[in-house]
C-alpha cells in the first residue's frame, strides 16, 4: 500500500494533528501543572503573610474583636493561631481558628482523574511537627517581627506555607495554609512518560495517517466518479458499496443525479412543448404572408379571412409570450413587486362579479360564499391574476358537464390562513392528473395555453401560500388556494 501525499489542510493532516495532541496531552498537563506548582508557593506565602499581618493589626487595636479575626481567617482561607507572650513549645495557643479549605476544586479534579494522592490533612501534618513556638517562622518573628516559609511534605504531595508576626504585647500570630499536589506522582514520572509518549506518538501518527487515508480514499473515489459523469454527461448511479456515512453520501449523490436527470427530461419536454405551441401560429402567419405575397388580386372575403388568421395567430403568440414572462417573474419570487396589505375578500368579490357580467360565462351559475374582512399581504395585480385564473378555469370546465354549469367560490379563515375553494360541477380531474394540471402546457381542453394554472401556483407560492386540487362539494374539480393572513391595515 503506497502512502498518499499529505496536504496540511487535508483531513489526513488534521487526523494526524488530533492524534498528536491527544498523545502529548498528559505531558502537556504535567508541564502546566509544574509551572502552576512553582508559583503556588509564592501565592500562598503572600496570602498567609497578609492574614497574619491583618490579624496582628486587629489584635493591636481591639484584642476582643473575635468576629473580625474570624472574618480574616475565612477571607484568606487559613488556619490562624495566637501564641501568648513568652510561650514555649508546651504552651497551647490562646486562640485557634481553622478556616482553611481542606480540599480545593483543583485537588478534587486531580483526584478524580489521577486517583487519591495519599496526602495528609494540614492538621495531621501539623501534629507531626515540632511545637509551634519552635518553628522557624515563629523564631524569625520573635527576632525580626515577621517570618514566613513554605515546605513540602516528605511524600511531596502536600505544600504548606506559614507566616508569623509579633504584636506589641509580645504575642505571636501564626497563619498557615496547605495545598495538595494531586498530580505530583505524574510529575515525578515525567521522564518515563516522555519515553512512552515517543513510542506511542510514532504509533499514533501512523494510525492517524492510516485512518485519514481510510476516510479520504472513498471521498476521492466519489469525486472521480462525479467528474467522470460530468465529463460524459451521464447520470448513471455512483458505486460505493459502504455501510456507513460515506455510503449514505453516495446514495444522496445518486438521488441528486436522478433529480437532475428528471429536470433535464422536464426541460427537454418543455422545449418540445414550446416549439409545438409556437409552431401552429407561426405556420399560420407564414401561410398568410405567402398568400399576400402573390401578384394576383385578393378577393375581399379572402382578405378578411387572412386578416382573421393573422389577428388570431398574433393574439396566440402574444398570450404565450405574456404568460411566459409572468410565469418567469412569479417563479423568481416576484422580488421586484410592491407588496402591501389588501383585503382578499374584496378582491375575490370583484373577480366573481366581473365573471358574472361576462357574456362568455352567462350560462354559468356562480355561488359566492365570502367571509368578510380577510386580509393578506401581497401584490394585488398578481393575486388577482391567480384568483381569476382559478375562477375562469372552473367556469370553462363546468360547461363541459352534463348538468347546468355551476361554480362555487368559498373564502373562509382557517387558523392563520385564508382558504379559497373554487369548485365546479364539470367532468373533474382524475387522481393521477391532479398534479399534472400545474405543469406547463398541460391542458384539459382545446384552446388553452396550459400556462394559467402553473402561473397561479407560482404566484401563490411567491406569496408564501399553496394551491392544490382535492375533492369538493360539487362533482367536478375543486382547487384550494391558501394564503397567510396579516393583521396589517
Amino acid at each position: 500500500m503506497s502512502l498518499p501525499r499529505l496536504r496540511w489542510r487535508s483531513l489526513r493532516a488534521r487526523a494526524v494533528v488530533v492524534v498528536g495532541v491527544v498523545v502529548l496531552a498528559p505531558l502537556i498537563m504535567v508541564w502546566l501543572a509544574d509551572i502552576s506548582d512553582q508559583s503556588a508557593g509564592d501565592r500562598m506565602e503572600i496570602r498567609v503573610r497578609k492574614a497574619a499581618e491583618q490579624t496582628g493589626d486587629r489584635l493591636r487595636r481591639d484584642p476582643g474583636d473575635i468576629a473580625q479575626i474570624e472574618e480574616i481567617a475565612v477571607r484568606h482561607r487559613v488556619w490562624l493561631r495566637v501564641l501568648p507572650p513568652g510561650a514555649d513549645s508546651t504552651d497551647l495557643p490562646q486562640l485557634s481558628m481553622d478556616r482553611e479549605t481542606p480540599r480545593s476544586l483543583g485537588h478534587q479534579l486531580g483526584a478524580l482523574f489521577f486517583g487519591p494522592d495519599g496526602a495528609p490533612t494540614l492538621k495531621a501534618w501539623d501534629a507531626e511537627q515540632v511545637g509551634l513556638a519552635l518553628r522557624p517562622e515563629v523564631i524569625d518573628a520573635r527576632q525580626h517581627s515577621a517570618g514566613s516559609r513554605c515546605t513540602m511534605s516528605p511524600a511531596e504531595n502536600l505544600l504548606v506555607c506559614a507566616a508569623a508576626v509579633t504584636t506589641p504585647d509580645g504575642s505571636v500570630v501564626h497563619a498557615q495554609e496547605s495545598s495538595r499536589r494531586a498530580i505530583r506522582a505524574l510529575h515525578d514520572q515525567r521522564y518515563q512518560m516522555a519515553k512512552l509518549t515517543l513510542i506511542v506518538g510514532v504509533m499514533g501518527v501512523l494510525l492517524a495517517y492510516w485512518l485519514g487515508w481510510r476516510m479520504v480514499r472513498p471521498i476521492e473515489q466519489l469525486r472521480a466518479q462525479l467528474r467522470d459523469r460530468v465529463k460524459r454527461g451521464s447520470a448513471s448511479p455512483i458505486s460505493l458499496p459502504r455501510d456507513d456515512e460515506l455510503g449514505d453520501l453516495a446514495g444522496s449523490f445518486n438521488e441528486l443525479l436522478l433529480a437532475l436527470q428528471d429536470r433535464k427530461r422536464a426541460n427537454e419536454a418543455f422545449a418540445a412543448d414550446l416549439v409545438h405551441e409556437l409552431k401552429n401560429p407561426i405556420a399560420a402567419v407564414r401561410a398568410a404572408a405567402e398568400s399576400l405575397d402573390r401578384d394576383e388580386p385578393i378577393p375581399p372575403e379572402r382578405a378578411q379571412r387572412l386578416a382573421r388568421i393573422l389577428d388570431s395567430s398574433g393574439q396566440r403568440l402574444d398570450a404565450l409570450v405574456s404568460h411566459f414572462l409572468d410565469l418567469a417573474r412569479a417563479e423568481a419570487g416576484l422580488a421586484s413587486e410592491v407588496r402591501e396589505p389588501l383585503e382578499l375578500t374584496l378582491l375575490v368579490d370583484n373577480i366573481v362579479k366581473g365573471l358574472a357580467r361576462s357574456e362568455r360565462h352567462d350560462s354559468v351559475t356562480l355561488d359566492a360564499r365570502l367571509q368578510p374582512g380577510l386580509r393578506v399581504r401581497g401584490a394585488a395585480e398578481r393575486l388577482e391574476t391567480a384568483v381569476a385564473n382559478l375562477v375562469d378555469n372552473a367556469a370553462l370546465h363546468a360547461r363541459d358537464g352534463d348538468d347546468a354549469p355551476q361554480v362555487l367560490v368559498d373564502l373562509a379563515r382557517e387558523g392563520t390562513s385564508a382558504v379559497l375553494r373554487v369548485c365546479d360541477n364539470g367532468p373533474g380531474i382524475a387522481a393521477a392528473d391532479r398534479e399534472r394540471v400545474f405543469e406547463r402546457f398541460y391542458t384539459r381542453r382545446r384552446g388553452g395555453t396550459g400556462l394559467g394554472l402553473p402561473l397561479t401556483r407560482a404566484i401563490t407560492e411567491a406569496h408564501g401560500g399553496t394551491v392544490i386540487v382535492e375533492t369538493g362539494p360539487l362533482t367536478g374539480a375543486c382547487f384550494v388556494l391558501r394564503l397567510p393572513l396579516t393583521t396589517e391595515t
